[in-house]
C-alpha cells in the first residue's frame, strides 16, 4: 500500500498536511512469489479544494499526475470504500 500527497511526498510525507491524491497497492503471491494484482487510484480534493491549483511540484514529477488527472478522480471515500477496494482479496 502506497499513498502521496498533493504535496511532499517520501519521508516528508504528511509534514505539509496536503490531500492525499495517490493511492495504490500490490498484492503478491508470496507462496508463489508472483504479483496478483495492482491497482491505484487517483483521489479528488475535497470539494472546497477542486478549483484551486493543489499539486506540488515533486507530486508531478514523481507520479506524473496533472491537475486535471486529480480534479478528475475518484473521491477518497469511493477510493477506500470496502466493497471496491478489498473485493481483490475474495
Amino acid at each position: 500500500m502506497y499513498s502521496a500527497t498533493a504535496g511532499a511526498n517520501g519521508p516528508l510525507l504528511g509534514t505539509d498536511e496536503e490531500e492525499i491524491v495517490l493511492m495504490q497497492y500490490l498484492v503478491l503471491d508470496a507462496v508463489c512469489r508472483k504479483k496478483v494484482t495492482e491497482q491505484q487510484y487517483i483521489v479528488r480534493p475535497p470539494t472546497e479544494d477542486i478549483n484551486e491549483n493543489v499539486l506540488g511540484e515533486q507530486c508531478r514529477e514523481d507520479f506524473g499526475l496533472t491537475e486535471d488527472k486529480v480534479k478528475n478522480g475518484q473521491p477518497f471515500e469511493s477510493v477506500v470504500d470496502s466493497r471496491a477496494f478489498m473485493a481483490v482479496f475474495d
